[in-house]
């Protein structure tokens, strides 16, 4: 694992880490050819992601595993009039440079459009919706969760000490980065504040809280014996869509036991900041429970909107009331194997967390 570790130092090295694993697994990396080409020209058409003159202005940070409502979330808070959320080309292309000249041609770029290999039994996304933080990770720096999911996965060797920050620890890189993305989003939306979405930052919460000191984090929490699984299906059904019969299912096993073991590590070490969390850090963290989100969405968002200091215009109410019939009402229609993950025992403190948030009034 040594020499995997000391590759990733560069972001050249992360993405010939990439076009490797990607041999190992499939025996050619010509599926992922251009995606890897993009990449590598990312920071020539964006120039370097820098700090921001201004921050964004009071943060609101969704947290939480995939599959956990984050997602929902996130765009809830958004069509509410909470704040922007940075939109799918704003992530791929980071740091702002480029926005003003992409976005006339959005419409030109739906047959490129990365969201077409989405499962939309899940969640509709495209370049113009809002979209997590990590795909701003990938694009500018080849790492994170998205780059151990879709590439690094796929090694002959498990690679998950790549995305282990006790093993390596990219936050202050990736605060840096994402609060510079951020501010980029605000000045695009005339200052608004930004609803940001990202799944690998629950390890980090104590040093998010440190460098974004006006941030608000909502940490989304779901049954780990459904975001698991889910999650794992959501990335592989992803896969299987861009490589069809390539993807073979012994591959399938060697990614999919991968992914799931990076999502236990991820929701127990969230877990465990929350709980090192100091109690002045502690007052601007609000657990939000899965069951309670969707099972009661108006009075929940009610509360939510209340800890993030937003007062819905009369418009914004309406529609929550309609968001809320529609949920009631929803059935999703993503169908997944069930795991036994979830009776790993380092989730304890992770479902105690759930069921603190389940049972708040």
């Amino acid at each position: 694992m040594s020499a995997p570790l000391a590759a990733a130092a560069t972001r050249a090295g992360r993405l010939q880490l990439a076009r490797q694993a990607l041999r190992e697994g499939l025996g050619t990396d010509a599926p992922f050819r251009p995606l890897l080409a993009l990449l590598g020209r990312i920071p020539a058409l964006t120039g370097p992601v820098r700090p921001p003159d201004r921050p964004a202005p009071d943060p609101v940070v969704v947290i939480g595993n995939p599959r956990t409502g984050s997602t929902l979330l996130q765009r809830l808070l958004v069509d509410l009039g909470v704040g922007a959320g940075p939109r799918l080309y704003q992530q791929l292309l980071p740091g702002g440079r480029a926005w003003p000249v992409v976005r006339p041609l959005l419409p030109l770029l739906r047959p490129l459009d990365p969201g077409r290999f989405h499962d939309p039994a899940v969640h509709e996304t495209g370049l113009q919706h809002a979209e997590t933080d990590e795909i701003a990770l990938l694009a500018a720096e080849a790492d994170g969760l998205f780059a151990f999911s879709f590439f690094w996965s796929f090694a002959a060797d498990d690679w998950t000490a790549l995305v282990d920050p006790s093993q390596r620890d990219t936050t202050a890189r990736d605060l840096a980065l994402l609060g510079a993305q951020h501010a980029a989003v605000s000045a695009a939306a005339e200052g608004a504040r930004v609803v940001s979405r990202a799944f690998g930052l629950g390890p980090a919460l104590p040093a998010l809280l440190d460098a974004w000191p006006t941030a608000r984090v909502l940490f989304v929490l779901r049954d780990p014996a459904a975001c698991v699984p889910s999650g794992r299906s959501l990335v592989l059904s992803t896969l299987g869509r861009r490589l069809g019969p390539r993807f073979s299912p012994a591959l399938q096993a060697r990614v999919g036991d991968r992914i799931e073991a990076g999502l236990v590590q991820l929701a127990a070490r969230s877990a465990d900041a929350v709980a090192a969390l100091s109690p002045a850090h502690r007052a601007r963290v609000r657990l939000v429970a899965y069951p309670r989100l969707t099972g009661d969405l108006a009075g929940e968002m009610a509360s939510i909107l209340d800890f993030v200091e937003h007062r819905p215009s009369a418009a914004a109410r309406s529609l929550l009331q309609q968001r809320a019939h529609a949920q009631r009402t929803r059935l999703s229609g993503h169908r997944y194997p069930a795991g036994d993950a979830a009776a790993d025992p380092r989730l304890g403190p992770y479902r105690a967390l759930l069921d603190a948030a389940a049972g708040a009034g």
